[in-house]
């Protein structure tokens, strides 16, 4: 488990930017993090069945296509599976998900990443309380932060997993 700490963990020095995120709460998260499916391999199979998948020449830069989930905000999706991969990027939890669905409008399979802090945490916390499959929409902020990131969330419409629990 130290090196998924260390993964998903941020240095605490002065060539970060302010550290928004207290140590416990990123160690909560790294306990959680580990119970999440981790890619197989290298993902050279995925890139490679996305491509021979294509049904037309649009689709054959999927595999690279960042703009997927951008494309998917406001969509209701069935979300089946997840799997966790490192990220190497500077300013988020150290992981980011490869999240399996379908899109419930036109019925398509829908395969996208997020980095997203919300919606891993969302779906980190969803696959440990059994909720897959689990409906939601992404919704995307307006308003940009001060570093010019449009903050996501999942809207949760429900979950076809455990039950909820209310209060």
């Amino acid at each position: 488990m130290a090196q998924t700490s260390k993964a998903v963990a941020k240095r605490n020095d002065a060539a970060d930017v302010e550290m928004v995120i207290s140590p416990e709460t990123r160690e909560m998260f790294a306990s959680m993090v580990v119970a999440v499916p981790e890619a197989d391999g290298s993902g050279t199979e995925r890139i490679l069945l996305s491509i021979l998948n294509a049904k037309s020449w649009d689709e054959l830069d999927d595999p690279w296509d960042t703009e997927k989930s951008a494309a998917l905000v406001g969509v209701e999706l069935a979300i089946h599976t997840i799997t966790r991969h490192v990220s190497s990027y500077a300013d988020g939890l150290g992981v980011f998900l490869v999240v399996h669905g379908k899109r419930l409008d036109d019925d398509t399979e829908t395969v996208f990443s997020t980095g997203s802090v919300s919606v891993v945490a969302q779906l980190v916390r969803a696959y440990m309380l059994g909720a897959f499959p689990m409906y939601a929409k992404l919704v995307q902020s307006d308003k940009p932060t001060a570093r010019g990131y449009y903050p996501q969330h999942l809207e949760i419409l429900a979950s076809a997993g455990g039950p909820a629990v209310t209060s």
